[in-house]
């Protein structure tokens, strides 16, 4: 993946984003579980690029979008790291971006809760 690529490698990706705007605008439409792993990779790496090129808003707005992927695709390997790429650019996050953060993890304290519920009762 090319953007995975520009993230480990550290050159720019600028143009393509920009040719592939609306593609990548609209690739959240997909409902198709490959298409939305995919999508989840995509916007952690690109998170993690515009990081690189401190463009927090950007990256950290690319880590929210894939935090909430990570819920849809139960996927705790990218959950834990995108809690850790948010948390070490929280300092950068805005207080509505804070405040979604806030109810992503309370969308997995409630998805936590369910999941320990339903063990309890088929025992």
């Amino acid at each position: 993946m090319i953007v995975k690529s520009a993230s480990t490698h550290v050159f720019s990706i600028d143009s393509f984003i920009e040719k592939f705007s609306e593609e990548i605008r609209t690739f959240h439409n997909s409902h198709d579980p490959i298409d939305k792993d995919h999508h989840l990779r995509f916007r952690f790496y690109l998170a993690t690029y515009y990081f690189q090129n401190e463009r927090y808003e950007e990256g950290i707005k690319n880590t929210l979008r894939c935090l909430a992927l990570t819920l849809i695709l139960n996927n705790q390997t990218f959950f834990m790291q995108c809690v850790a790429l948010f948390e070490a650019q929280r300092h950068h996050a805005t207080e509505p971006q804070k405040l979604e953060y806030r109810k992503i993890m309370q969308e997995i304290r409630m998805f936590e809760r369910v999941d320990v519920t339903e063990v309890k009762e088929t025992h």
